[in-house]
């Protein structure tokens, strides 16, 4: 599987790998092989932090390479993320798969599955906004932690370094 970010967004795709095995070569074809490239698991992840998108656009820009919104389950996965966003030197927002599109207040994953670790900001989920809040970004200026926001709004990330 999978997995784009783009708020800047990374995106998510499963491989054939079954350990934690740092090797690319498994990763769609397709995908570029550059320092954006990254395999964890059974998953390649590709960061595309330079493009500004809303939350469908990048979640069709997943898709369009056999992936989705990255799929945050754990505190392991998060850390994950924030030190390749540190590697890259990019401390910005990415868009992640989280959202409460179908049913308010009730979060799942573009890829469809429950939503059992959250970590919200202070004051997250905004509810009162919650019925124009619907996708979750992580914001690495807030230490990784979650915010809610319209899904259309486009956000320009910042490089840091």
């Amino acid at each position: 599987m999978f997995v784009i970010f783009v708020l800047y967004t990374a995106c998510v795709t499963l491989i054939s790998s079954q350990k934690e095995d740092p090797d690319v070569s498994k990763c769609p074809a397709k995908l570029t092989r550059n320092q954006y490239l990254a395999a964890r698991g059974d998953m390649c992840y590709e960061f595309v932090l330079y493009k500004t998108r809303i939350q469908t656009q990048a979640e069709r820009e997943c898709a369009v390479n056999g992936g989705n919104l990255v799929t945050v389950k754990d505190k392991s996965m998060e850390d994950f993320i924030g030190d390749m966003m540190h590697k890259l030197r990019y401390d910005g927002r990415v868009w992640i798969g989280l959202n409460d599109i179908k049913t308010e207040g009730e979060y799942h994953w573009s890829t469809g599955e429950n939503a059992t670790y959250l970590h919200w900001a202070r004051h997250e989920p905004t509810f009162f906004l919650s019925a124009f809040e619907d996708c979750v970004i992580l914001d690495a200026t807030k230490h990784m932690q979650w915010l809610d926001l319209p899904c259309h709004i486009q956000i320009r990330l910042t490089l840091s370094g």
